[in-house]
This record gives C-alpha cells, structure tokens and sequence, in this order.
C-alpha cells in the first residue's frame, strides 16, 4: 500500500501561529504517510490574477488539488506512449518525505514534428510557482505526468525528458509517464512534476 496525504499551508495573511501549526501537522503526517505533497496557498497567490474574484480565487485552488489527485491516479490507470505501475510509482512516493509539485502548459506554435509545447510545458512546470523555487536536483525522486492531445509524440516526450534529465541530480529516481487525451486541444501539452526526497531544509525554505 502507498499513502500519500495532500495539504495546503495558510496563506501568509492568517498569521505566524497559523503556519506554525500547519508545518507542525505536516511533521506529524510524515509519521504515517509515504509522503505528504505540500500546496502552498502563498505560492498559489503568486498565479492568481489581480483581478480576479475572491470566490474564482478559491476555485483555482481547489483545481491545483483536483489535479495533483487526477495526475497521480492517471498515471496508475491509463495506458499511453509510455506508462508505470505502482511499483513505479511507490519506488518514488514510498517514504518519500515531503513533496512539491510543478504544473506547466504548452501550446504548439506549429503544426509542424519539430513543435516545443511539451518542451515548453516541462519548463514551466518546473519554474512552476508551486516548486517554491527548489533546486530539483536536492530531489532524489521525480515523477514526470505528461498528457498532451493528438500532436504528442514520443520524439516529443523524449526532448521534455531531456529537459528534465539535465535539471535533476543525476542519481535520482525519475519515472515518467506519456498519454494522449482526445479531450485536450491537438496542439496543447500538460506536464505535473512531483518532486520528493529533499533534504527538509531544501524543501521548506
């Protein structure tokens, strides 16, 4: 069995004590979980438009989880260019410690093989907000959920994992999985990064 708890931390604004009790809690969950990926609601802030409602505001928040939750079961129960098991999966959440997660987009500019939208979207998940600007290569397990539409190619997937490859410490355990979604737009690729096995430090700064 894998346990993996998925929390959010106060938002600067709910005061010191707040966040000192969330951080306290996430020690706690540590003792009985796998691994706890930890959504930052002052990082979250960061992605949010000005403008936007107070009540969409939320809404995003709540979609960052949605995803996380749908990443991780996808990689376990859909089938693609390239998929995992839960071996796969365990071997990088299983006493895993803390987690992060980057989320990024790409949109290709071209039809043509050559396009960079998984390329692109592999970068932003990585400079994602949500990665609280860690080091991925403090990381000693990676998970790479790539989902784009009818344009992913695994010449694609593979120039993102290159990307990822030259990013991460060269003895961490990166697993990777590739799927095409019909329900995407052709041109769109999606990339989840979660990253695990910081030295706490590095993971909380």
């Amino acid at each position: 069995a894998l346990t993996v708890a998925i929390v959010t931390t106060p938002f600067p604004s709910e005061g010191e004590r707040k966040m000192k009790q969330a951080y306290e809690a996430i020690d706690r969950l540590q003792e009985t979980t796998d691994a706890v990926i930890v959504i930052s609601n002052e990082n979250v802030l960061r992605m949010i438009p000005f403008d936007i409602p107070l009540d969409a505001s939320f809404r995003v928040v709540d979609d960052i989880l949605a995803k996380v939750v749908v990443s991780l079961s996808d990689m376990l129960t859909k089938t693609g260019l390239s998929t995992v098991d839960f071996a796969d999966v365990a071997s990088v959440l299983g006493n895993g410690g803390v987690a992060l997660v980057g989320m990024g987009t790409g949109v290709e500019s071209t039809a043509a093989e050559d396009g960079t939208a998984a390329e692109d979207a592999t970068i932003a998940a990585m400079t994602s907000p949500l990665l609280n600007a860690v080091h991925l290569d403090a990381a000693m397990g990676v998970l790479v959920h790539i989902v784009g539409g009818r344009s992913l190619s695994l010449q694609k997937v593979d120039k993102a994992l290159r990307i990822v490859d030259s990013y991460v410490n060269e003895n961490a355990n990166v697993v990777m999985s590739a799927q095409v979604d019909d329900t995407l737009p052709h041109d769109m690729v999606t990339v989840t990064m979660t990253a695990t096995a910081f030295k706490r430090s590095r993971a909380n700064d």
